[in-house]
């Protein structure tokens, strides 16, 4: 794995991942739902390469905190 961070409100959460696929290509997998409830949804976003990752990375953290959420593990 290349990264991972967790964001959370009080009643939602937020997990980005990046990592190599099986195919080798590196994926941003963003995973994100209710803390109250068993459904959760799941976002691919296939990138050129680690630098490329760590920009969308950002650029999701951005949004996170814009929208209230704070950053409970990991680096932006």
């Amino acid at each position: 794995m290349i990264e991972s961070i967790r964001f959370e409100t009080t009643d939602r959460y937020y997990l980005v991942d990046c990592y190599r696929d099986m195919l080798d290509d590196i994926v941003v997998v963003c995973t994100y739902g209710s803390k109250y409830s068993k459904s959760s949804y799941r976002k691919i976003i296939h990138v050129d390469s680690v630098n490329v990752a760590k920009d969308t990375i950002a650029k999701i953290a951005k949004v996170r905190y814009r929208h209230g959420y704070d950053l409970i593990h990991g680096e932006p």
